[in-house]
């Protein structure tokens, strides 16, 4: 059985709508460092992860403990680029193999906002440290 109801929202979020609930905000994870490929990448894995990675890690969405789940995207971009040059395959089953990997490439994808609608469902902690408007916001919460 899944989680039930809407997705839980981030504090800067609730703090941007004003608390609604007015309920403490709980401490928040912050993840940290620069992905890396946990296993060997070749050719077309490895030229994505170089194409890809570091555009994620400048929007601030890719830190190290992302580092699997990217290193199975670039895998599954591999697998799908490899499935395209294929000729000696049934094209039935060609095609359905390809759809499986793009499928399984884009799932990851769409975590990291790699498509413009995917970007708009993202909250994004680029600065480590909160910036003046936040800091107004948590004065504003403390207000009441």
């Amino acid at each position: 059985m899944g989680l039930r109801g809407p997705k839980p929202q981030p504090n800067s979020l609730k703090l941007l709508k004003g608390n609604p609930g007015k309920r403490p905000l709980p401490p928040e994870p912050k993840a940290t460092g620069t992905p890396s490929p946990t296993e060997k990448l070749t050719g077309r894995a490895q030229r994505f992860w170089d194409r890809v990675v570091p555009q994620l890690v400048q929007m601030g969405v890719a830190k190290s403990i992302d580092s699997d789940v990217l290193t199975v995207m670039c895998q599954w971009w591999q697998r799908y680029q490899e499935l395209s040059q294929r000729d000696d395959m049934e094209p039935r089953l060609q095609t359905a193999a390809m759809a499986n990997a793009w499928r399984c490439c884009m799932d990851i994808a769409r975590r990291f906002g790699m498509s413009p609608s995917d970007r708009v469902g993202l909250i994004v902690d680029a600065n480590e440290e909160p910036d003046e408007f936040e800091n107004f916001l948590a004065a504003r919460e403390k207000q009441g």
